[in-house]
């Protein structure tokens, strides 16, 4: 089975799920209004793995290059670059070892959001083509042009003065003080040779040429090479070594790693051999290796050495070292993953096979996995990644599902089993698992959001189009409505597929999302006054129901149970042969609830015997206890909550129901199923159909042409 090396772990590698991703943003170029900041820059003063202070040369800058990027809506374009800037400052940062270098306010031509640069002592760099946006807006450099352009070269052991880099991000230049803190791309190796007498010492399988910028050693794979012999006296090394950052691979058949090949006498027996460095070499540690000499073998001891030690992978979706992945396709979320060790260093994600239906990748403290395709095929299929770090190593399986073919029928609609984007069918044996729950969407928009995990939340700008829309990954927390244009209304004739047009509604094809006419064959009709309510025994007799677009108009019976019971009764279609009786609960099983909605069909006779609205509810219940379960119908939806439009977060999983409908009711609002998160303070007993804003996050369900 071939493998392939997707990803190493970098604080300056930025991860996304899919390659054509857009940031949203129009402000930083669109605005010309001019900002002012005053940016630090800083070098640290201590290797990383040991906390102890640099050498005056390690931490010396001789000359910098600043590069800063705008967020734009086709990325982050350069705006600005200053080169050879010398430092002018040597001031200690209170409370750690760095030191400030350098300090200027600097005028930029727009505000917005930036992303900061700075390169230091940069012999041995080759840059991209640099072109800023002053020079030309569709010519300029972006942020990933740059960072996969710059190339380090080296042909000998380096001496400090070390090339250093540092980026920050912010999000508005408009009287901030940044600050960039730049950190050696070498690590150091200190070598101890205690009885040994050594006479060289080269390395060998060593980065001479890489991407400083790129951990995705697929896409820019370093160079690897032997570099010059360093002096060495007795047991003493006398050059400093230095290396650059090197992903070190090792397997059964090769090993890759950083090595040394040292030579020598112990108790006069001549000696050479090869050591290996940990996996891998990180940037601006400081180890320290520690060489023995026995049975005609070197040994050779790394402090800190990250090669063994414990790696836990954990995630609410993994069970069993298995993910479960719907047929549909998420794009820019995915299933989060994180990982708790003792040990240091980048995880190493490696696909087990060519599947390119999912990727795979570092996002930050998590690992993302992401299906990038639909699963059309009509069976499942699977794959396995390998989480590693050192020796320790853990396989993940993935299983995506195919279109479901299983359905509901509940009279003359035939529901899919399941929610868009669940991975388990809303049977009631299933109903209170949040696998169940699916994908949520704006409404109009046919990006899936996740039911679990952290979304990037923003404000929609007001020029936003629904082309970009469907290329961002943000879910656009606004008031009320995301897509601020483009909707028109008019007597619900307004739908899902009108917005998005040519994207069509997020349903395969064969399917759609229900209309607010056919929910209402199974819900209480509108959220007129006593209809809907079951917070006390009540009846009533409901006029002018309407099933289908221009349809006939009918009337409705129904009967509440009040708060203990949480049902309501009705007889749709009301004293026609097309009569039908549903009973509509919300049901609470080990504190969460669902809906449950069962059908009996009737004629022109059906009704709840007795004069007042108890002995009205005695009857329904009598009947449904009687029925003929043969002949009765019966369909369960989630208690999915939602993701509030205010912040983005999911809201009242397990406790509320929300479900979109397809129609809107005005330029603002839609339809949807629900029935709301229930307190005795709040007394919001209702199961009925509710106007909501269109930019909360809600399931959908599907149902066939």
């Amino acid at each position: 089975m071939k493998h392939r090396l997707l990803t190493i772990l970098s604080t300056l590698a930025l991860a996304s799920c899919t390659p054509d991703y857009v940031d949203i943003n129009t402000s930083a170029i669109a605005s010309q209004q001019e900002s002012q900041m005053t940016l630090d820059i800083r070098v640290s003063g201590s290797m990383i793995s040991t906390k102890s202070y640099a050498g005056a040369d390690e931490m010396k800058v001789e000359d910098m290059d600043i590069f800063i990027f705008a967020s734009t809506e086709k990325g982050y374009l350069l705006e600005m670059v200053e080169k050879g800037v010398t430092p002018d400052l040597s001031e200690e940062v209170p409370g750690s070892k760095d030191k400030k270098i350098w300090s200027q306010v600097i005028t930029l031509p727009t505000s917005g959001s930036k992303r900061i640069v700075v390169i230091g002592n940069k012999t041995g760099a080759e840059y991209p083509v640099l072109k800023t946006t002053a020079e030309s807006i569709d010519g300029a450099t972006d942020y990933n042009t740059f960072a996969e352009g710059l190339k380090l070269n080296i042909s000998q052991m380096p001496a400090a003065p070390l090339f250093m880099m540092g980026q920050t991000d912010i999000a508005s230049s408009v009287g901030t003080s940044p600050f960039v803190t730049l950190g050696r791309q070498f690590a150091k190796v200190d070598i101890e040779a205690t009885g040994l007498e050594l006479t060289s010492v080269q390395m060998t399988n060593t980065t001479t040429e890489c991407w400083p910028l790129v951990r995705d050693f697929e896409k820019k794979p370093a160079a690897m090479g032997t570099l010059p012999a360093v002096k060495v006296s007795g047991n003493k090394v006398n050059d400093k070594i230095y290396l650059l950052y090197t992903p070190g691979i090792q397997s059964e058949s090769s090993d890759t790693r950083a090595a040394f090949k040292i030579s020598g006498t112990a108790s006069g027996e001549a000696f050479e051999d090869i050591v290996y460095c940990p996996n891998p070499v990180m940037a601006d540690y400081n180890y320290v290796m520690n060489l023995s000499y026995s049975g005609g073998k070197l040994f050779a001891d790394f402090t800190p050495d990250w090669s063994s030690g414990t790696l836990t992978v954990q995630g609410v979706k993994l069970l069993n070292g298995m993910l479960t992945f719907p047929y549909l396709s998420d794009r820019f979320y995915g299933y989060e993953l994180t990982w708790t060790t003792e040990m240091t260093g980048p995880i190493v994600l490696t696909k087990n096979g060519e599947e390119n239906w999912y990727n795979v990748f570092i996002d930050g403290p998590l690992i993302r996995v992401c299906c990038v395709e639909d699963n059309y095929t009509g069976e499942e299929r699977s794959a396995t990644f390998t989480v590693s770090l050192g020796k320790s190593s853990v396989e993940i399986s993935l299983t995506q599902q195919s279109v479901p073919t299983q359905t509901v029928k509940f009279g003359d609609l035939e529901f899919m089993d399941r929610n868009l984007g669940a991975t388990l069918p809303s049977f009631e044996e299933n109903i209170i698992s949040s696998e169940t729950y699916g994908y949520y969407y704006q409404w109009g928009r046919n990006i899936p959001f996740p039911n679990v995990g952290t979304l990037e939340a923003d404000s929609a700008p007001d020029a936003l189009t629904y082309e970009q829309a469907m290329s961002s990954r943000k879910f656009y927390s606004v008031d009320k409505v995301w897509l601020r244009s483009g909707v028109t209304y008019s007597k619900l004739e307004t739908f899902w597929k009108d917005v998005s047009g040519s994207y069509g509604e997020p349903c395969p094809e064969g399917w759609h999302i229900p209309s607010y006419y056919e929910i209402q064959r199974l819900v209480p009709y509108k959220n007129s006054t006593g209809i809907g309510n079951f917070n006390s025994v009540s009846t009533k007799v409901n006029a002018d129901e309407i099933f289908e677009k221009d349809g006939p108009s009918y009337e409705g019976l129904y009967v509440t149970a009040g708060l203990e019971k949480a049902a309501i009764y009705a007889v749709k279609k009301y004293k026609t042969i097309d009569a039908y009786y549903l009973r509509i609960q919300r049901i609470i099983r080990n504190n969460i609830a669902y809906l449950k909605i069962d059908r009996l069909p009737g004629d022109e006779n059906s009704d709840f015997t007795g004069e007042d609205a108890a002995s009205k509810l005695a009857s329904a219940e009598q009947l449904f206890a009687t029925a003929d379960a043969s002949k009765m119908e019966t369909i369960c939806f989630p208690a999915t909550g939602y993701i509030a439009l205010a912040n983005g977060q999911h809201s009242f999983q397990g406790q509320a129901l929300y479900m979109w409908v397809s129609s809107a009711w005005s330029d603002v609002y839609a339809s949807s199923l629900c029935f709301d998160n229930f307190t005795a303070e709040s007394n919001n007993s209702r199961i009925y159909s509710r106007a909501n804003n269109f930019a909360h996050g809600m399931p959908v369900r599907c149902v066939k042409d």
